[in-house]
């Protein structure tokens, strides 16, 4: 193989559960190229300081203004929601392990 995946605990798994090196092989091709779309999709957007967040609001943002909606009201709630939603408003990620008090 030529470790495009670089996934060895991957491969050792697949050894062990009787699937051929063909198909190991097929794989790591398919997941060498996915790596290769992702190296690249990085590269493309890293080099001008843009984000996928970046991108969705620009578009977001475009498509409100054709719509007639002002963009910054809308980004306004959807931060405040998200601040309620994920952060509980209080400061402070909302996560399955905080503690309790009570």
């Amino acid at each position: 193989m030529g470790g495009g995946s670089n996934d060895a605990g991957f491969v050792q798994v697949m050894k062990s559960t009787g699937v051929d090196r063909a198909e190991i092989e097929r794989l790591d091709k398919v997941f060498e190229q996915q790596e290769l779309r992702r190296t690249e999709w990085i590269k493309a957007h890293s080099a001008t300081g843009r984000s996928l967040a970046a991108a969705i609001v620009e578009r977001a943002t475009a498509q409100l203004e054709a719509e007639g909606l002002d963009p910054d009201d809308r980004l306004l709630q959807l931060v405040q929601q998200v601040a309620e939603e994920e952060f509980a408003a209080g400061g402070g990620a909302v996560t399955e392990t905080a503690p309790t008090t009570g």
